[in-house]
């Protein structure tokens, strides 16, 4: 019975690395203990002897893993990204792989070139099979997964890692993680939280959440490194739905934009979402999308640039779905989708002066009326045309004007790249109508009626 005592604390002592995950421990310790059923008893002996080797297997894979890492980690930080690795810190690698059991002596005699050490790097850590992705983030998820899936003990031994040898600073402005103490909100009750706050914000089922993936953290910043500052930070992953996001303070309070700036609540997050979906018409968009890769296999053109038949071809097909959305929403704020249902473009008739005489026109202003030199103005190169129809009586060529492939010049003469010049002329007598200097592009009403 004392040899049977010491055995059971002996092993209650090994596995106290599990301390973090209780079910795990006290599964395990209820198999140990005789408390948990079987299908077919095993003797208490050899109950013994198969959990000492399982713990010594995973202590053994738990103590290998974390030293693979953190040799790979001291490699980077003295050499690099593995592209910028010599031939001899390449057989480093070999030599760490090795040590860790990851390739055997047999595999790592066969690596006596470099390409030879490429080609297994590329197929093990690589992305795509490109070498220049390959670095100890690449290595950590090709092993670890996903960091999202990692632990809270997990996370906070790579900022710890990351920290020691000197990687991660205090003057970095990424997140370091940590794990909480006794007094602070446990991770679990940090959870319920999260998840409380979001199925009210967003006005979910009791249990839309049950079935998602939690991804937690316990962090801050590490320029702004101090205990009272550390945060859960918690997302809901559901499969092919996206997810959800949370923050929670270690004393248990759902965190908003007031405590961090950028760091929104269920509720702060729930009204951005819905001025998102009214400032951009995502149906509308959709189909100018499609229309766009259908038509432009070589890429989506800019708009302004389009041939104008495709101007007239696209918004035509639009209108009746924007004009939809726009009754159905009394918030509809799309600047872009309103003008395009509220204004026409077409094509020009036998009476319309030609295109090249419109651009003719237009250059011209960028003497005349905006100022610019005559070497400034032959650097405004790029050209987008618009023929509207909105007053069919009084058709308009607008045109914007401004520099594209002559960048070098134009800075050395002085330009603004930014700039647009904007000139409307009557279609039907060539007169100008308006000039406009373009610089600020925010979306505005104003703004977007420039543009179009």
């Amino acid at each position: 019975m004392k040899n049977e005592q010491l055995i059971r604390a002996e092993i209650e002592k090994e596995l106290s690395f599990l301390d973090g995950r209780p079910s795990l421990h006290h599964s395990i310790m209820q198999e140990i203990r005789g408390e948990k059923a079987v299908k077919k008893k095993l003797s208490v002996s050899l109950v013994f002897a198969l959990v000492i080797m399982a713990i010594s297997a995973v202590a053994l894979a738990y103590t290998l893993s974390r030293q693979y890492f953190e040799d790979v980690a001291q490699l980077q930080f003295d050499s690099g990204y593995y592209d910028d690795w010599s031939w001899q810190e390449k057989q480093k690698m070999v030599e760490i792989l090795q040590k860790h059991g990851l390739i055997s002596k047999e595999e790592a005699g066969k690596m006596k070139t470099e390409a030879a050490v490429d080609a297994y790097m590329i197929e093990r850590y690589g992305i795509d099979g490109r070498s220049d992705t390959i670095g100890l983030w690449s290595i950590l998820e090709r092993e670890l997964g996903e960091i999202r899936t990692w632990t809270l003990e997990q996370k906070a031994w790579y900022t710890d890692m990351q920290i020691e040898i000197g990687i991660l600073t205090r003057d970095n402005d990424d997140f370091i993680c940590a794990l909480p103490e006794k007094d602070d909100l446990q991770p679990d009750a940090a959870v319920e939280m999260a998840k409380t706050a979001i199925i009210e914000a967003y006005g979910l089922a009791p249990d839309a959440l049950d079935h998602h993936q939690v991804d937690i953290a316990f962090e801050t910043h590490a320029s702004d490194w101090e205990r009272e500052k550390l945060h859960y930070n918690i997302n809901f992953w559901g499969d092919g739905i996206g997810y959800y996001s949370c923050s929670v303070t270690r004393d248990g309070r759902i965190m908003d934009s007031t405590m961090e700036e950028g760091c929104l609540s269920p509720t702060e997050q729930v009204q951005m979402e819905r001025q998102f979906a009214n400032e951009n018409d995502l149906e509308a968009i959709g189909l100018f999308q499609q229309y766009a890769n259908e038509h432009f296999p070589e890429g989506v053109l800019n708009f302004e640039f389009w041939p104008l038949e495709d101007k007239k071809a696209v918004t035509d097909m639009l209108r009746p779905v924007i004009l939809e959305n726009m009754a159905e929403n009394p918030n509809y704020a799309d600047y872009t989708r309103i003008f395009w249902a509220t204004h026409f473009y077409g094509m020009p008739d036998e009476k319309a002066i030609p295109q090249g005489k419109a651009i003719e026109l237009a250059k011209g202003q960028l003497t005349s009326s905006f100022g610019l030199t005559k070497e400034q103005a032959a650097t405004v190169d790029s050209v987008g045309l618009f023929y509207e129809i909105t007053d069919p009586e009084h058709p308009l060529w607008k045109i914007m004007l401004r520099v594209g492939e002559q960048r070098d010049a134009a800075t050395a003469l002085g330009m603004k790249l930014f700039y647009r010049y904007r000139v409307v002329i009557d279609a039907y007598t060539g007169s100008v109508i308006e000039t406009h200097l373009i610089t600020d592009l925010t979306n505005t009403p104003e703004n977007v009626a420039l543009q179009n």
